[in-house]
């Protein structure tokens, strides 16, 4: 754990971009990486990196590992949540809005999700019951009936905030 700030001038370039971006656009609002890459992506961010529109992505996509990395070694970021400890299989193509069903746990809800996905692609999927608790196995039969990845096995992401402190400091030093 960080004793306290790295130095804005002892950042890494990449770390120094993505603590700019973090700090004027999200400020100390709770996000998870998937957000922030969202955000990197579909926002022009280019006034803050001083990169190109194109260059964006490819820059400052980031990682988990990075963000634990700024939280550990930097102290700018707060982990406020820690992922990975609910697992489900999430249906990637179903419309939660017209009603199907995004998530499964139970073996009844897999074979609801399993279900929904074989009427919607209009195969024939056989799950035996007693497969039903082996995700991957159930993955992998949905996701080879219908020729692409469907079903995917997922949990809840790591949650991070900027800290107050980092949070005056980039805006103060780096802004």
């Amino acid at each position: 754990m960080s004793k306290g700030l790295t130095q804005p001038d002892d950042l890494t370039e990449k770390r120094t971009k993505l603590l700019k971006v973090t700090a004027s656009d999200l400020g100390q609002a709770e996000f998870a990486r998937s957000q922030l890459n969202a955000h990197l992506y579909y926002n022009d961010v280019g006034h803050l990196i001083g990169e190109e529109d194109e260059e964006e992505e490819a820059t400052l996509q980031t990682t988990t590992s990075l963000l634990n990395t700024i939280v550990e070694e930097d102290g700018y970021l707060h982990k406020t949540e820690q992922g990975g400890t609910n697992r489900f299989i999430i249906d990637t193509e179903a419309d939660e809005d017209a009603g199907d069903q995004v998530t499964a746990v139970t073996p009844s809800e897999i074979a609801d999700l399993v279900a929904q996905v074989a009427d919607r692609h209009g195969v024939s999927i056989k799950i035996p019951e007693d497969r039903l608790p082996e995700w991957s196995f159930v993955c992998d039969r949905v996701n080879s009936a219908v020729g692409h990845r469907v079903l995917q096995v997922a949990s809840n992401p790591n949650r991070y905030r900027m800290t107050t402190k980092g949070l005056r400091l980039i805006k103060d030093e780096l802004l």
